[in-house]
Parts: structure tokens; C-alpha cells; sequence
């Protein structure tokens, strides 16, 4: 009977172990993950993104593109303009900052399309794929600012308007001397709370679990 007792402890004892070395296992991956991002440098001043690649004024690329940013597209502006009035309706209003080259930006729209959806994308494949999406699928709820989303923030957004802001997966910039580049900071948190409406939400996703505990410290958790 003893025997048996400690062959479970053993089995026990084992997947305890197993999963502890599973969880640093992860650990080290993310972390990996998280600081081996490449990192670019700009000779322009801070901004929340830097680009990877020669930016292209995509708004003169074809005539087809043109049409369909006049369709999804909100010009950049330094001052506040009426969502209500370019959405032509009252519906909630989440915004969705750097929401990437794939069409998770637009599937959510089509998902929910009692929400009016504002993206702020500074990369053209992702406006691109999007706007194409939303075009062939009929999709109307959709509205994407082209521009740094600190600028647009700052200039164009009126106060307690949104239902809702996210951010997915922003840079970490994981090297301290480039942390200024982080778009998640504790002034730029303050100023997406005046934008949010009583009870809105804040909603940011990372893989970079020191990013993770940096922004943690801006919220009452």
C-alpha cells in the first residue's frame, strides 16, 4: 500500500512539475518574443509608431483606391468633428488603434453592425485590405482615420463620445531607451478617458508581459 502511495505522490510530484515547467516554458517564448522585436529608428520627432517601410501616399495610388477612401476614409483634421454626423446615425462608437494589415478590423464590424467602428491605422496594407473587405461585402459601419492616433486624440475626437477604445498588440519597445515611444502611457491613457463615455472601456491586449506590467501601473486594478 505504501508502494502505491508513493507512486501517485510520484505521478503527482511529476505533473506538478510538468506544468511548472510548462508554464516557464510559455514564459520564456513570450518573453523571447517580446525582445526580439526589430526595432527602426526616425529621424522625425516621437511618435507612437515608426514606419517599417518607405510610406506611401496610397491615397494617389489608383483610382480605385480613391473611391473607396472617399467611401471609408476620414481625413485628418486639427479640429473635432461630428462621428454622429459621419456615421449618419447615433449607434455606440468603439475605436480600434493600429488595427493591423488583416481584416479583424472590418470582420468585427461586419459581426456587429449595431456598432459603429472608427479604426486609426497608419499602414497601408491594413487600410487597404480593410476598405476592400468592407467594399465587396457591403459592410457600412466601418470609418478609418489614416494618421497617428495620439494626433487624432488630441484634435479631432470630441470628449465622452465613445462606447469603447482598444488597442491590440501595440510595439513594446522592450529596449528602456526607446520605451518613449510606447504609445500606452499615463497621459495618453488620461486623454482617451475623456473620450470615453460614463462606464466606457479601455481595452488592451499584449504578449509582452513586462509591456503588461508597465501598463498595469496606469489603471486601478
Amino acid at each position: 500500500m505504501r508502494k502505491n502511495h508513493k507512486y501517485i505522490s510520484y505521478i503527482f510530484l511529476k505533473i506538478i512539475i510538468d506544468y511548472i515547467n510548462l508554464i516557464n516554458y510559455f514564459r520564456k517564448m513570450i518573453m523571447k518574443d517580446c525582445f526580439n522585436f526589430q526595432l527602426f529608428h526616425t529621424n522625425y520627432k516621437t511618435k507612437s509608431y515608426v514606419l517599417r517601410y518607405r510610406k506611401t501616399n496610397f491615397l494617389n495610388s489608383s483610382n480605385i483606391i480613391q473611391k473607396l477612401w472617399a467611401q471609408f476614409g476620414i481625413t485628418y483634421t486639427n479640429n473635432y468633428i461630428s462621428l454622429q454626423d459621419i456615421f449618419e446615425n447615433n449607434k455606440p462608437i468603439i475605436v480600434d488603434i493600429g488595427f493591423g494589415s488583416r481584416e479583424y478590423f472590418v470582420k468585427k464590424a461586419e459581426y456587429y453592425p449595431n456598432i459603429n467602428f472608427l479604426g486609426i491605422e497608419v499602414y497601408f496594407p491594413g487600410i487597404l485590405s480593410n476598405i476592400k473587405y468592407a467594399n465587396l461585402y457591403n459592410i457600412n459601419n466601418i470609418k478609418i482615420i489614416n494618421y497617428d492616433a495620439i494626433d487624432v486624440f488630441l484634435y479631432m475626437i470630441p470628449n465622452k463620445i465613445l462606447t469603447m477604445v482598444q488597442i491590440f498588440f501595440p510595439d513594446p519597445w522592450p529596449k528602456r531607451k526607446h520605451h518613449k515611444r510606447r504609445i500606452i502611457t499615463d497621459v495618453f491613457i488620461k486623454l482617451l478617458s475623456k473620450k470615453l463615455m460614463t462606464n466606457g472601456i479601455i481595452y488592451i491586449k499584449t504578449d509582452c508581459l513586462s509591456y503588461a506590467y508597465h501598463i498595469k501601473k496606469f489603471f486601478k486594478i
